[in-house]
């Protein structure tokens, strides 16, 4: 993408995302940039809503802390391609994966900032397409196109912050859909990594429910989670990260990270749960 394109988009997501434009009315402002803008915006309509106008550097902010994780999704080494892999887009034979991490990848480090990583990943999602994102929706854990709706979800808070209080709603709504996604593919009986973060309503020995999930909890990863947090074990109440792999319904962590209060606001009520028996 030029810079002269680059621009264009950065101006036209702007007034998609900030000013609420209609599309057609952002491309007729440039006649000559309109065809290779019309796939990104629309992917980034498709994975943004309308927000509130957005505040003087808030933005920049509240996109911080998503700029890490993303950097690391780009440098990470694509996983093979599977069999039921979605058929090569429009781009010279690139799959989904591919598309995506190239577009991420294509951003050097000095360059890795907000703007210009939502062009990556729009970018990418638009080499996916319209159709690969819409099933996409349905996808859960273990399937091929799980990866471009995590994707779509990293966009949607990337762009769908306008200020602090709107990112940790957004960052909220993102964790309780993966959590469901969760919970859906435990139904299936495959096998599937995942990596969520919830509440912590139960835990006793090496049995943990986190947001109605029931996890496996070896006691190797909970004395490292101990030994990190100082000592402390779990507590009931705190939220935590897990990342875990899913067997014949059975969820079972390989580590368990904190969750700062600023990644997850825990506004939902817990459900009553039994205490896992031993």
């Amino acid at each position: 993408m030029n810079s002269s394109l680059e621009n264009r988009f950065q101006e036209g997501v702007e007034l998609l995302v900030d000013e609420g434009w209609p599309i057609e009315r952002i491309l007729a402002r440039d006649p000559e940039t309109a065809d290779a803008l019309r796939p990104l915006l629309l992917t980034v309509a498709r994975i943004t809503a309308p927000v509130p106008e957005a505040r003087d550097g808030a933005r920049s902010r509240s996109r911080d802390a998503f700029l890490a994780a993303a950097g690391r999704m780009a440098a990470a080494p694509a996983t093979p391609a599977s069999a039921e892999a979605p058929a090569a887009g429009p781009a010279g034979g690139l799959g989904w994966q591919t598309a995506v991490r190239s577009a991420l990848s294509s951003l050097s480090a000095p360059r890795l900032r907000p703007v210009g990583l939502a062009i990556g990943m729009a970018a990418g999602l638009a080499v996916v397409g319209a159709q690969a994102v819409r099933a996409a929706e349905r996808a859960l854990p273990g399937d091929p196109l799980y990866a471009v709706k995590e994707s779509t979800r990293a966009v949607a808070l990337l762009w769908l912050t306008t200020d602090e209080a709107a990112r940790a709603r957004k960052a909220v709504e993102i964790e309780a859909d993966r959590r469901d996604d969760v919970v859906a593919a435990l139904g299936t009986g495959r096998a599937a990594d995942v990596r969520f973060s919830g509440r912590v309503d139960a835990y006793s020995d090496e049995t943990c429910v986190i947001s109605g999930i029931t996890v496996q909890l070896p006691a190797a990863v909970a004395a490292l989670y101990a030994d990190a947090a100082g000592g402390e074990g779990i507590q009931v109440g705190e939220w935590i990260m897990v990342e875990g792999r899913m067997e014949r319904g059975v969820l079972t962590a390989q580590s368990v990270d904190h969750v700062p209060p600023s990644f997850v606001i825990p506004t939902e009520t817990p459900l009553p749960v039994e205490t896992p028996t031993p």
